[in-house]
């Protein structure tokens, strides 16, 4: 009798740390996207700020976020991001979305969808 139950422990603690680590790991990668998703707004609204001031082409912005998109391993298409107008009236649409997997299943339990519009802030 004594061994059934001390099984059982073991068999509870093992679930429990099982859940434990999923919770972990889902939470590690809501965490890793919002904060990726942070660091390419600032970095597109900077980018926006100076294009603006400095009357770089669209395209370079462009060029420039897809970049910094990749290196911050978003899965950004080219066609979900749009860069219009000229100088001052330069604006970016930034539109993506990351899917939260349950590991070892690999499977999509969640999908985030992040859409941003940022234009240059006026020099008061």
């Amino acid at each position: 009798m004594a061994e059934t139950f001390s099984v059982k422990k073991y068999i509870a603690l093992f679930l429990w740390l099982m859940t434990a680590a999923l919770f972990f790991s889902l939470a590690a990668q809501w965490i890793d996207f919002s904060s990726s998703d942070k660091k390419l707004t600032e970095y597109a609204q900077s980018i926006l700020q100076r294009a603006s001031l400095d009357r770089r082409p669209p395209i370079e912005v462009r060029n420039l976020v897809l970049s910094k998109a990749t290196q911050l391993s978003i899965p950004l298409e080219q066609a979900r991001l749009v860069i219009s107008g000229q100088g001052d009236s330069l604006e970016t649409n930034i539109a993506y979305h990351a899917e939260i997997k349950i590991p070892v299943l690999d499977q999509v339990l969640y999908r985030m969808e992040f859409q941003h519009h940022l234009i240059p802030k006026p020099l008061y």
